[in-house]
Parts: C-alpha cells; sequence; structure tokens
C-alpha cells in the first residue's frame, strides 16, 4: 500500500510531461511537450514549467505551484466527469493537487486534443 501521496509541485509536473511522452497512442500520438524549462521552480504566483501542444499548435500551458500544477488551457476543455475535480472558477484552468491526480489530467487533455 502506498502510504506517499505526491504533492509537489515540480514532480507533478514532471510525472504528466513523462506520461504525455509515453502514452504515443490514438490522439495522444498528436501532443507534444513543449518549451520545457527544466530550470523551472515551483513559485506562489505560477513558473511556466512547459506548453502542451497538439499537431504543433498550443493546447496548454503547465504552470508550476509549490504543491501544485495548474493547466491553462488556449480553449475551454470539455465537460468531462473524469475531471470534475480539476476544475477552477475559470473554466479554461485545471488543477492537479496529486501525482494521482495526473491520469485525470491525461484523460482531459486527451479529450480536448480529439477537439483539436
Amino acid at each position: 500500500m502506498v502510504e506517499n501521496t505526491i504533492t509537489d509541485g515540480k514532480r507533478i509536473a514532471q510525472l504528466l510531461a513523462s506520461e504525455l511522452t509515453g502514452l504515443e497512442t490514438g490522439v495522444l500520438e498528436r501532443v507534444s511537450v513543449t518549451d520545457a524549462d527544466s530550470e523551472a521552480m515551483p513559485s506562489d504566483s505560477g513558473t511556466v514549467a512547459y506548453r502542451i501542444a497538439v499537431d504543433g499548435s498550443d493546447l496548454a500551458t503547465v504552470l508550476l505551484y509549490p504543491e501544485y500544477v495548474e493547466l491553462e488551457f488556449e480553449t475551454e476543455p470539455p465537460a468531462s466527469e473524469t475531471a470534475v475535480d480539476l476544475r477552477t472558477e475559470d473554466p479554461s484552468v485545471v488543477t492537479v493537487t496529486s501525482g494521482a491526480e495526473v491520469k485525470r489530467a491525461v484523460d482531459l487533455l486527451r479529450e480536448t486534443a480529439r477537439r483539436e
């Protein structure tokens, strides 16, 4: 049983990038991580870590915070049961607060990429 939960913003962003680059099937074949800043450090105001693109067009920007990651989508992602807990007041922004939520974020990115 896992007793530790990953809640470090930088580590969550790394997990998300790994999932996106490792899952090269279906629509995720068209998704890429771009403009990655390996020196980016979490901050209270959010630091750009990288962008997520579909066929070379920006889909979302990943911002690092000390205890979470925000994905700022270029267009509002589709309403999704998988991402209901990730939503913020702004429908084009989702928050990923743990490593366990990365899978749901990937599902939301997959659904959004299908529309592009």
